[in-house]
């Protein structure tokens, strides 16, 4: 069956709103965040960063590799042109660029990403913004990945308690005594 051009940018308007409504370009960007902040660790601290990585998560400096459920997944951040203006002794330069997954060799989901640095007098100040969606193919993937998510997110929390351990427990100790308990 053949669809009409207005179908068709219907369609793709319901998509759009679709993948809004779920919350599928917040929760992919946090996620390359998150991965971002994992290769730095990896570079500095290599024995964290394993107890810090969700397993199965393979980093390189571009794209990440994960499954989800029966599904495997790329993540892709490519930083495409940057502007720079300059407002009031304020320079602002932008950095934009498109999020893709890829889930069992194909493109499910697309959208742009800017980053901002407003180089201020007193210090750099960090932005960023998802924007348009340019593809999204629904699938299992879409309820899968919310759970995906609080995995890393519970392997993270439990990789700094361990870390923070000790320091906590010699506050407490300190707390202790000030307090005579």
């Amino acid at each position: 069956m053949s669809m009409t051009p207005e179908e068709i940018r219907a369609e793709v308007e319901r998509r759009k709103q679709r993948a809004r409504d779920l919350g599928i370009r917040e929760i992919l960007w946090h996620l390359e965040k998150q991965l971002k902040s994992y290769r730095l660790w990896l570079r500095d601290e290599p024995q964290f960063a394993a107890r810090l990585i969700y397993p199965g998560i393979e980093l390189s400096d571009d794209e990440a590799r994960f499954s989800i459920g029966q599904s495997t997944c790329q993540l892709t951040y490519r930083k495409g042109r940057v502007s720079s203006e300059d407002f009031g002794g304020d320079t602002f330069e932008t950095t934009r660029g498109i999020l893709t997954l890829r889930v069992n060799g194909e493109s499910v989901f697309e959208c742009e990403v800017s980053e901002t640095v407003q180089y201020a007098h007193d210090a750099p100040l960090f932005s960023d913004h998802v924007g348009s969606i340019e593809g999204f193919i629904e699938g299992p993937w879409v309820t899968e990945l919310p759970d995906f998510m609080q995995k890393v997110a519970a392997q993270e929390k439990l990789a700094w308690k361990e870390r923070n351990a000790p320091r906590e427990a010699k506050e407490a100790e300190e707390l202790r005594k000030r307090f005579g308990l």
